[in-house]
């Protein structure tokens, strides 16, 4: 078994209980500077760790992020519940960062296309830096 398959549920965990301080530069929930493809429903297609592909991700609904136009999002579980949340466009680093209720950084945005999305973790600590990407796919 790959070292990625074996570290993944570390790696959602880590993922998932991530906190940092609030981006740096002027943030904006405006859905004119962003792009309108971020509106609709993502799945999660797969990870990447450190340049490796991580397989055997859970499949949708678990995971699916829905962007809202007013600032919000919903990030599904499995069984159809969702947690809830909000995202900015940071106008410095041209991402989209999102909050999870409690107001603490969950994500960032780093590459929207029509149909794909890349979500990054927050970087607490650079020296700690797993490399971890999570590719989304649209669904139409």
């Amino acid at each position: 078994m790959s070292r990625a398959k074996l570290y993944f549920p570390f790696f959602m965990l880590v993922y998932s209980m991530c906190s940092c301080g609030a981006p740096k530069g002027a943030v904006t929930n405006s859905t004119t500077e962003v792009e309108k493809e971020l509106f609709q429903r993502w799945k999660l297609d797969y990870g990447m760790a450190n340049g490796q592909r991580i397989d055997g991700l859970p499949e949708s609904p678990n995971n699916d992020y829905l962007f809202e136009e007013d600032g919000t999002y919903l990030l599904f579980n499995a069984d159809g519940t969702f947690m809830t949340g909000t995202w900015e466009y940071d106008r410095e680093d041209k991402i989209i960062v999102t909050k999870r209720d409690d107001g603490v950084v969950n994500g960032r945005v780093k590459i929207l296309g029509i149909d794909s999305l890349v979500l990054m973790p927050p970087k607490n600590n650079p020296e700690e830096d797993l490399g971890l990407e999570f590719y989304y796919v649209s669904i139409k």
